[in-house]
Parts: C-alpha cells; sequence; structure tokens
C-alpha cells in the first residue's frame, strides 16, 4: 500500500509512456521545509520501510529514495515514488 501503483506500461509508435495512480499530498520535503516534528517523522519513516521491505522481497531496489520521492497524503499514507 506504500508504493506507487502502476496502471499502464506502454508505447505509442515512437514514446514510451507509464500511466501511475494520482496522489494528492505533500513531498517529505515540503514537510521538512514547514517543520516536521519527530513522531511524524518517525511515522512517516515506518511507512517508508515497509514500502522498500516489500520491493526487496520482489527483487526490486528503489536506489534513489530522497524526500522528494515520498509523497504524503492527506489521510497519512505514505506512498514512494519513481522506482525509475
Amino acid at each position: 500500500p506504500n508504493i506507487i501503483t502502476i496502471h499502464k506500461i506502454g508505447r505509442t509508435e515512437q514514446t514510451h509512456f507509464m500511466v501511475t495512480e494520482f496522489i494528492e499530498g505533500r513531498t517529505m520535503r515540503d514537510l521538512m521545509e514547514e517543520g516536521i516534528d519527530l513522531f511524524e517523522t518517525l511515522e512517516i519513516l515506518i511507512q517508508v520501510t515497509f514500502a522498500l521491505a516489500s520491493s526487496h522481497e520482489a527483487g526490486i531496489l528503489h536506489r534513489d529514495v530522497k524526500p522528494e520521492n515520498i509523497m504524503i497524503r492527506p489521510d497519512s499514507i505514505v506512498k514512494v515514488l519513481d522506482f525509475g
């Protein structure tokens, strides 16, 4: 649940595309700039850890984990983006 959903990967003539879910929310970078407390940070990182552990079990490494690739939805669900 903490990894962005990919709905479709395809190609039209010379253009490759990927259709993903739309995630409304703010990036971790936004929260860091606004100021975030330790408890909220830990709650976010727990969800990120679950996402990365799940992807590693499937043999997928992220290789670009950074605040801009972590989205926090208004309902506090965290999504890890951009697996490249």
